[in-house]
């Protein structure tokens, strides 16, 4: 836990938005929410997992937030690009472009 919160201290320095996601640990929640002390517009999110008390579990509950994460994102940049008016963008969350350069053919 240390680590995790000692790598959340150094973004927070850096000026980073910081997004973190775990189970309900009362020490990383308060290092992560709590602004550093010369940004008074630090911006921070926690997301909770479901507790598991297996640390392999919550690789899977995980997931779920990181794709849900992924979708929202993904629509957000479409909208932004429409907006922007940029024709065939190629952002669109159920046909990703390049997807055959990830699956491998035997």
């Amino acid at each position: 836990m240390g680590l995790t919160i000692s790598a959340l201290n150094t973004h927070k320095i850096r000026g980073s938005f910081t997004v973190a996601i775990a189970e309900e640990n009362t020490a990383l929640r308060a290092a992560a929410l709590k602004p550093p002390a010369d940004n008074p517009n630090y911006r921070a999110v926690y997301i909770t997992l479901p507790r598991t008390n297996d640390t392999l579990m919550t690789v899977f509950s995980s997931t779920v937030v990181l794709q849900r994460l992924a979708l929202k994102m993904s629509l957000l940049k479409a909208q932004y690009l429409d907006r922007l008016g940029v024709r065939d963008h190629g952002v669109h969350p159920d046909v990703p472009k390049n997807v055959s350069k990830s699956i491998t053919v035997d």
